[in-house]
């Protein structure tokens, strides 16, 4: 697990002020076979309500998305693979769907339902650390104490002395809140397992900001092939390259502007800001892919992201 953003930011805020410092005084220069999944309710979340979604068309969308995809690399491992779906919640319209096979987690996907009763394939990832893995909130649980390694993986949510919700408001707002017996609720970040510096009322105030639909209805809504991919940029550390805390952002208003970009293998680092700027998120840009209007950008986020650009550009900004 890596080490705080909170930490690594303040270390390369103040490894900043040193350059400046020497500047001004020294002369030195600058599947698929998952038709058996059932959709799972859980006691803290919402039913699906509106009339015009059910069971049946989140399945028959999730299967279409995921047959689609697993045609190309990386999501070829997804064939063969089971799914489960997850509601969101409580209210938030998502689902949560995690590919395994013979219990190895191999992807997700994340769909939301729209203000005019569509689903759109809000993000989908791959690799052994998804979205909302229970393997990374249980490392992150033992690690921090919050939980003793007696408590097995599989006993995470049927333990009495916690109380686990899975939200996602944004790709960047994921997150478990984890409410221990007799303590005050713990926020953990859904990819990376990091324990998140804030409270309820901070999260609350968060989710206030966000107009509620906007940022989930960026992304496709019909079952179609993705007709364009990049080849992959080779990852690297936002934090070996500080330019977005340095240099000001990219002029990039369109998908296009950044994937013409990402195809001249430029190395791009995605930031956005939360909880009044007390939280800052830099990620590697690594590629995209395009679906006929809809591109989903690709990023580093312990493991592979693809993000549709709107979700991203409407909270964040692009550096190189």
């Amino acid at each position: 697990m890596q080490p705080s953003r909170f930490i690594r930011i303040l270390l390369s805020t103040c490894a900043i002020a040193i350059l400046l410092y020497s500047a001004i005084f020294t002369t030195i220069s600058p599947v698929i076979a998952a038709s058996s999944s059932e959709l799972t309710q859980s006691a803290e979340t919402d039913a699906i309500t509106s009339p015009a979604i059910d069971q049946q068309m989140i399945i028959q969308h999730v299967e279409g998305w995921i047959q689609d995809l697993s045609q190309h690399a990386p999501f070829t491992v997804w064939k063969g693979a089971e799914y489960e779906i997850s509601p969101l919640g409580p209210g938030l319209h998502s689902w949560l769907v995690q590919l395994t096979k013979k219990e190895k987690e191999l992807g997700y996907l994340i769909v939301s339902a729209t203000e005019t009763q569509q689903l759109t394939l809000s993000e989908y990832g791959v690799g052994p650390s998804p979205l909302f893995s229970t393997n990374t909130l249980y490392l992150s649980l033992v690690q921090h104490g919050i939980i003793p390694s007696s408590i097995k993986r599989n006993q995470l949510f049927t333990t009495d002395t916690l109380h686990i919700k899975r939200y996602y408001l944004h790709p960047m707002l994921a997150v478990w809140r984890v409410e221990p017996q007799d303590q005050p609720a713990a926020y953990y970040n859904a990819k990376t397992g990091e324990q998140l510096l804030i409270t309820d009322q901070e999260w609350d105030k968060q989710k206030k900001t966000l107009k509620q639909g906007s940022p989930l209805e960026a992304g496709m809504q019909e079952v179609i092939m993705p007709n364009k991919s990049a080849q992959p940029i080779p990852t690297f550390d936002p934090f070996e390259r500080i330019n977005w805390l340095t240099h000001a952002p990219l002029e990039i208003k369109t998908a296009a502007h950044l994937s013409i970009k990402l195809d001249q293998k430029a190395k791009i680092t995605y930031v956005s800001n939360w909880y009044q700027d007390s939280y800052m998120i830099p990620l590697a840009v690594s590629g995209y892919q395009t679906w006929r209007n809809v591109t989903y950008i690709m990023v580093h986020d312990e493991g592979a992201r693809w993000i549709p650009f709107q979700s991203l550009a409407a909270f964040g900004k692009f550096y190189k």
